[in-house]
C-alpha cells in the first residue's frame, strides 16, 4: 500500500479462492486497512490460481 499511495494509484486485492477461507482472508484483509487505505481499494478479486508446472 506504500508504493500505491507514493505512486497515487488505485489497488486491487487478490485472494486465491482454492485456498481454505478465502473469504475471511479478504474480510481479515479489509479490516486491518486504515480509511485512506480503504478509500484507495477500487476491488477485489476472488481467483483460481493454477500453477502447472
Amino acid at each position: 500500500m506504500g508504493l500505491a499511495e507514493a505512486l497515487d494509484v488505485p489497488v486491487v486485492i487478490i485472494a486465491d479462492i482454492d485456498r481454505v477461507g478465502v473469504f475471511a482472508h479478504l474480510v481479515g484483509t479489509y479490516e486491518l486497512l486504515s480509511a485512506a487505505e480503504k478509500q484507495r481499494k477500487t476491488s477485489v478479486l476472488k481467483k483460481r490460481i493454477a500453477f502447472n508446472f
